[in-house]
C-alpha cells in the first residue's frame, strides 16, 4: 500500500507558521525559501571573466535545464501536459516557474492584449492573464539573437514585439514589451503588436 503526503508550499503557510519557534522552519530554512533568485540568462558564452556567460547565476543547470526531476521524472524546464515535448495543442508548462503559457501570438493592443487574455479559454482553463513583465522576461533567452525564438516558443518578433501587462512608470501611456533586438522597451499602448497569454498551472490539472 502507498502513502501518498501532501506537503504545502511556502506561500500556503502563513507567517506564524513560518516563523514560529516551536517546530517551524529555522532562520537558514527561511533565507533558503525566500532566496530562490532569478532564472538563468540563457548566455553560456563567456566575453571576459566575471560576465553573464563566465558566472552563468540563476536557476537550474541550464536556461531549459531543471536541477531537480519535474513530476514527470525528466530534467526539461518546459513540457507539454504529457511531459513530454510534441506541444500538440500549443501549450507549454514551464516547471521552473510554474507558469503554463499558450504560445500562439495574436496582434493587437495592449487593452485588446489584456481582455483577450483574461477572457481565453484555452484548453479549458478560464484564468489566462497577459504576463508581467518580470514572468516574460522570465522565457526570454539571451542565448539566441531574437530572445523569444527558441523551442519551445518559437516566437520570431522581428518587426514587431510582445506585449507585457506592466505600464512604464515614466510614460503610463505606454506597456513594457519584449522586441527583437533582445531588448525590453516602452511603447504606446494603442500601437497594435504581438502577445501570448499565460497562467499558474497546478499538478491536478494534469492528472498528477
Amino acid at each position: 500500500m502507498s502513502i501518498r503526503i501532501s506537503i504545502p508550499s511556502p506561500n500556503q503557510l502563513s507567517c506564524p507558521q513560518l516563523n514560529q519557534s516551536n517546530g517551524g522552519l529555522t532562520f537558514t530554512q527561511r533565507q533558503t525559501l525566500q532566496v530562490v533568485g532569478p532564472n538563468k540568462s540563457g548566455q553560456i558564452t563567456s566575453y571576459r571573466t566575471g560576465d553573464d556567460g563566465d558566472f552563468e547565476y540563476g536557476r537550474g543547470v541550464s536556461f531549459t535545464g531543471l536541477t531537480c526531476n519535474n513530476p514527470f521524472n525528466n530534467s526539461n524546464r518546459f513540457t507539454d501536459q504529457l511531459g513530454g515535448q510534441t506541444y500538440s495543442d500549443d501549450i507549454v508548462v514551464d516547471w521552473l516557474t510554474g507558469l503554463m503559457w499558450y504560445r500562439v501570438t495574436s496582434p493587437g493592443g495592449w487593452s485588446t492584449a489584456i481582455d483577450t487574455s483574461i477572457g481565453a479559454t484555452t484548453g479549458g482553463y478560464t484564468d489566462w492573464f497577459l504576463p508581467n513583465l518580470p514572468q516574460l522576461a522570465g522565457i526570454c533567452n539571451y542565448s539566441v539573437p531574437i530572445m523569444t525564438n527558441y523551442a519551445p516558443f518559437n516566437i520570431d518578433i522581428t518587426g514587431t514585439a510582445l506585449w507585457s501587462s506592466t505600464s512604464q512608470p515614466s510614460a503610463t501611456g505606454n506597456a513594457m514589451l519584449a522586441q527583437a533586438n533582445n531588448a525590453l522597451v516602452g511603447v504606446g499602448k494603442g500601437n497594435s503588436r504581438l502577445y501570448i497569454y499565460c497562467r499558474y498551472f497546478a499538478l491536478s490539472d494534469m492528472g498528477l
